[in-house]
């Protein structure tokens, strides 16, 4: 199943756009 790297991409992406969000709001 693709279940684990479907939740490690998933973890990633929130991650990856939760520190693009605090780049946009401290910029």
């Amino acid at each position: 199943m693709a279940w684990p790297r479907f939740l490690q991409r998933g973890a990633l992406l929130t991650s990856f756009s939760h520190h693009h969000l605090a780049v946009f709001l401290l910029t």
